[in-house]
């Protein structure tokens, strides 16, 4: 998954976080790999409280935050692979 957001979202609000720490642990979401594609700090420095808050709950799923679009597509499409081939499905 790979949010790409807008130069004029600087903030992400206080709901967010605990909508996709729910989504997250629930297992029928398979979800291995979001990446936060911004050019907000306040925006990175959420999806970094977000990315150790489900690293502690033990979800398996990888976050990471990117400048550019096309970066957060690469990683995303590596660590989708990187999980498929781990689970015998690539």
């Amino acid at each position: 998954m790979v949010f790409v957001l807008a130069d004029r979202i600087c903030e992400v609000a206080p709901s967010v976080r605990g909508y996709w720490r729910k989504v997250v642990s629930d297992p029928a979401f398979r979800i291995s790999a979001m990446a936060v594609v911004t050019t907000s700090w306040a925006v990175q420095v959420e999806a970094m409280g977000f990315a150790a808050i489900v690293q502690r709950i033990g979800a398996p799923l990888q976050v990471a935050i990117f400048g550019e679009e096309h970066e957060g597509i690469a990683w995303a499409a590596r660590t989708v692979r990187s999980a498929q081939l781990l689970c015998g499905s690539g």
